[in-house]
């Protein structure tokens, strides 16, 4: 999946929801300027900027939403069936 994001104001924007799916997934950021993104891993909040790349580890709760800037977010997913949920994962339980 590949977001083209092109002047981002400073004020956050929030379209992805907090969600897990059981496969791992990278993301990179990328710019020719100034890109930021606050991601959530866990119950941890960071805000990075570009250029960038997050592991984000089968089964664990996370967001990624843009917070200011211009160019590429990029979301490469190990799976060839796409399926997220938004329910909070219960630990040792596979579904």
């Amino acid at each position: 999946m590949v977001h083209e994001l092109r002047d981002v104001g400073a004020e956050q924007r929030s379209y992805c929801a907090p969600h897990f799916h059981e496969f791992a997934e990278v993301n990179l950021l990328l710019s020719w300027s100034h890109l930021k993104y606050e991601i959530r891993l866990g119950h941890e909040t960071y805000l990075i900027e570009a250029p960038a790349s997050i592991h984000v580890p089968a089964g664990l709760v996370h967001a990624a939403n843009v917070f200011e800037g211009s160019g590429f977010f990029i979301a490469m997913m190990d799976t060839a069936h796409y399926s997220a949920s938004t329910t909070e994962p219960v630990p040792g339980k596979r579904e």
